[in-house]
């Protein structure tokens, strides 16, 4: 006797990417990479956080890079009331230019308010300003040939009664060091 065969056909699974998309290999792979790149974010913001902690951005850059050359700017007395601090940077290059000779600076801050102000170097919280109205301050000695920068931070301390035009006014001026 014969025994009859049974033509099955079998059907081939096709593989989709559908299929592709939700298997668990390729969502683990997934979730894998993601969370690789929220680590790595998250060290970049760290990063970047801690280096504006240490050099924060300054409201003002001066660069001295000329023979003796002076540069106003006023601080608006009643917009520093209202903000924690106003930073400004004295440097000795501009874009590509640096100096090739030392300069010695000065800072010069006139405050014609009854605000007690108080003006410090980076890393410093010296109060630089000996009189509240008029004080010139020794800024120091910028070298010739390397990039350099002096960071301020003005803050204000008390204040009364501050009107739209009144402004602290501030001078950096400054020379090249005849024993270079």
């Amino acid at each position: 006797m014969m025994k009859k065969q049974k033509n099955k056909k079998k059907k081939k699974k096709s593989f989709s990417f559908q299929d592709f998309i939700t298997s668990e290999k390729t969502l683990l792979a997934i979730f894998c990479i993601l969370l690789v790149a929220v680590i790595l974010l998250f060290f970049v913001v760290f990063h970047k956080k801690k280096e504006l902690e240490e050099n924060p951005n300054a409201n003002m850059v001066i660069p001295i890079y000329k023979d003796s050359s002076s540069f106003h700017f006023s601080i608006s007395a009643k917009a520093l009331s209202e903000k924690e601090q106003y930073i400004f940077k004295v440097t000795n290059f501009q874009n590509d230019i640096i100096n090739s000779e030392d300069v010695h600076y000065r800072i010069t801050v006139e405050n014609d308010t009854d605000s007690k102000i108080k003006v410090v170097k980076k890393d410093s919280q010296d109060n630089l300003m000996t009189d509240n109205h008029k004080t010139t301050i020794d800024g120091g000695l910028l070298t010739k040939r390397v990039e350099e920068e002096d960071t301020y931070q003005v803050t204000m301390t008390s204040h009364g009664e501050l009107d739209e035009n009144q402004f602290i006014r501030i001078e950096v001026s400054n020379e090249l060091e005849e024993n270079s």
